[in-house]
């Protein structure tokens, strides 16, 4: 462990200085987003651990990296996901790449797809391109959500 906190010091050095804040810096750091907090209003919560990965490195004796990571079997029958525990902001993502991964089959000659495209309107369209499609689907999302729209 301490010949791959050597060679990735930078983020050994950052999540050791994550994991000493004291109370009273993390709320600073609050204030960074949040000016007009007040400590009296906010309640502190262990919330989940950052978890990192090792990976094997060619030159290194390992490679220390944030987040998750899809590994499946090379017959696909087997998926796991390593690392940090998917939030909502990357569950659907990383189920998207699983079926991508484990049922190819099903996805492209079974009927898969379109009912991805039902369940995800937005699924095969990149909405970094198709700007027209980016407006619709925040639009239908924010009368969902019963958001105003600028």
């Amino acid at each position: 462990m301490l010949d791959v906190a050597k060679d990735n010091w930078s983020l050994t050095e950052y999540l050791i200085g994550q994991v000493l804040q004291t109370s009273a810096h993390q709320f600073e750091m609050l204030k960074q987003f949040y000016p007009q907090a007040q400590h009296e209003d906010w309640q502190e919560a262990v919330a989940g651990q950052r978890v990192q990965i090792i990976k094997p490195a060619a030159k290194h004796h390992g490679v220390l990296e944030f987040g998750t990571e899809l590994i499946s079997s090379a017959d696909k029958s087997f998926s796991v996901l390593l690392g940090a525990s998917p939030g909502a902001s990357t569950a659907a993502f990383i189920a998207i790449n699983i079926i991508k991964s484990c049922f190819k089959q099903q996805l492209e000659n079974e009927g898969w797809e379109d009912r991805l495209k039902t369940i995800i309107p937005t699924y095969g369209i990149d909405l970094k391109i198709d700007a027209d499609a980016c407006r619709n689907i925040r639009a239908s999302t924010a009368k969902i959500l019963k958001l105003e729209t600028p």
